[in-house]
């Protein structure tokens, strides 16, 4: 699997982390809170409350993650176009320019345009 794909799955990852988060606060919002239950079931629910709890932090933190990752990127991408560049002059396609090095096609197209010939 790619770089570019597994990039991809890690934002789909977050942005469903992040919507799980919304909703379980969208479900507490509407849900008035009930009387506080003394019984067996009360352990339980106060366990269950600290998981909910847990999730929406974990969640927050692969979002915090997803954000340094991008900033990441950022500063690598002179190396994916050096990558871009060697892949074209090797007669590589703009299909796999584009996923191999995590560049739009409109980029990558650029690329191979540019270096096929000058091999």
């Amino acid at each position: 699997m790619s770089a570019g794909a597994l990039f991809l799955l890690a934002i789909a990852l977050v942005v469903g982390l992040v919507n799980l988060g919304l909703l379980i606060a969208l479900y507490r919002q509407r849900q008035p809170e009930p009387p506080p239950v003394q019984g067996p079931g009360d352990a339980f629910r106060r366990q269950l409350e600290h998981m909910e709890r847990r999730l929406v932090e974990i969640g927050q933190g692969i979002e915090r993650m997803s954000h340094l990752r991008m900033y990441d990127t950022a500063g690598n991408a002179g190396r994916s176009y050096e990558l871009a560049h060697r892949m074209a002059s090797r007669g590589a396609s703009v299909e796999q320019v584009s996923l191999d090095c995590g560049l739009s096609f409109e980029e990558a197209e650029l690329i191979v345009r540019l270096h096929r010939d000058n091999a």
